[in-house]
């Protein structure tokens, strides 16, 4: 997505699900408990810095603050904390749980840059599970900014995925699935029924048709993709929701999938495309399986502005007299990587030096990951 959609993308997440987009280890938490993990991770942080001999004071930034999770957590470590993000909704949620007062403030940027903070302000920068959902080329560009607005001698430190780990290919006749939705009950050739804003609760079943186990090493999942019925079968999202199978799905064996499916926030008609892809390889339905297809006719949701059926929603639609809205969003976290030696000669050229990089998961099981801890060097005179 180009960084309109990234804007437009991370608003709507804010709006429908904040705290997951956030953090998806789960469905839904409670508030105390999601702030509690940014102060468990914002301890560990530091713990790590302490082990290097760096113990950071002074200003922090929060780069992709969300709903302040880590920002409210470095308030126990520093004299003055600041968030930013390019969401407006995730910038309200954070405003709504300060409990900094003053110390804390949160910014909303929506440049692809860090220009609204000037030069060496900050004596500590943090960003963890940011850079990898906002695209290769921004994110290089937001690492030379932190770096810039660092304070001579303080420390960045971020993480983001280097590269992805292989796995292995299944075999040709592998590639082959019966994959049907069993709820909710579809009648006939009628749509199934939707509303903007209000995920749709469905139940899939996979069946592995081919004589091939599939494991976890394969990555094999269920993909969600949609398409513009009204504009001839566009592609409006080629690349949505993933959904794991179990371990191990052995030949014959079926089993069902519960997933609550992101619906278009636009009012229209669309074609529901659910079929199995082999991550980082192929989808199934280029190796000749067949996928479920099911037309799905999404009406207003609720607050849907009473004239005209437009949605005055941050999410994409348009109050009645306004210029035409953006096209529909499909909310979703896309994931992208900066290769080691990229990220290491965008610090040597920023002015900085590494001072440790460490392995991280922070970027699942799919991807090399690193956490980056770099220091700013003093302006040569």
């Amino acid at each position: 997505m180009d960084f309109e959609d990234l804007k437009r993308n991370w608003d709507a997440l804010g709006h429908d699900n904040p705290l997951w987009s956030i953090l998806s280890s789960q469905d839904t938490w409670d508030l105390e408990e999601f702030y509690a993990t940014g102060r468990t991770e914002i301890a560990n942080a530091l713990a790590t810095l302490d082990e290097l001999g760096i113990d950071p004071s002074g200003r922090a930034l929060d780069f992709g603050c969300g709903a302040g999770r880590l920002t409210q957590a470095l308030g126990a470590h520093f004299d003055e904390v600041v968030g930013v993000d390019v969401a407006p909704s995730m910038i309200e949620i954070a405003e709504e749980h300060n409990r900094l007062g003053d110390r804390c403030t949160y910014v909303l940027n929506q440049a692809e840059d860090l220009s609204v903070f000037p030069d060496s302000q900050f004596d500590f920068v943090y960003s963890n599970i940011v850079l990898q959902h906002v695209g290769t080329k921004l994110a290089m560009g937001y690492i030379t900014e932190f770096l810039r607005v660092a304070k001579p001698g303080s420390i960045v430190m971020f993480q983001v995925p280097s590269e992805l780990v292989t796995a292995p290919v299944i075999a040709e006749v592998g590639f082959r699935a019966d994959i049907e939705v069993i709820e909710p009950d579809l009648q006939g050739d009628e749509p199934m029924r939707a509303q903007v804003g209000t995920p749709l609760p469905t139940t899939i079943s996979v069946r592995n048709s081919s004589p091939v186990p599939w494991g976890d090493a394969e990555e094999v999942r269920v993909g969600i993709q949609w398409f513009d019925e009204s504009d001839g079968g566009h592609v409006l999202i080629d690349d949505g929701q993933r959904v794991r199978l179990p371990a191990r799905l052995m030949p014959g064996e079926t089993v069902d999938l519960p997933v609550r499916i992101d619906v278009p926030n636009a009012v229209g008609r669309y074609v529901l495309e659910i079929d199995l892809l082999q991550e980082l390889v192929a989808w199934f339905k280029d190796h000749g399986s067949t996928p479920c297809t099911v037309p799905v006719s999404v009406a207003p949701g609720p607050g849907a502005a009473d004239e005209g059926g437009a949605d005055a929603s941050a999410n994409g639609h348009a109050s009645p007299g306004t210029a035409e809205p953006p096209g529909p969003v499909i909310p979703r976290m896309e994931m992208h990587p900066v290769p080691r030696d990229v990220v290491e000669a965008l610090v040597r050229v920023a002015g900085g030096e590494i001072v440790a990089v460490l392995d991280d998961d922070a970027a699942g099981d799919e991807w090399i990951s690193y956490t980056y801890v770099a220091r700013r060097l003093a302006a040569a005179t």
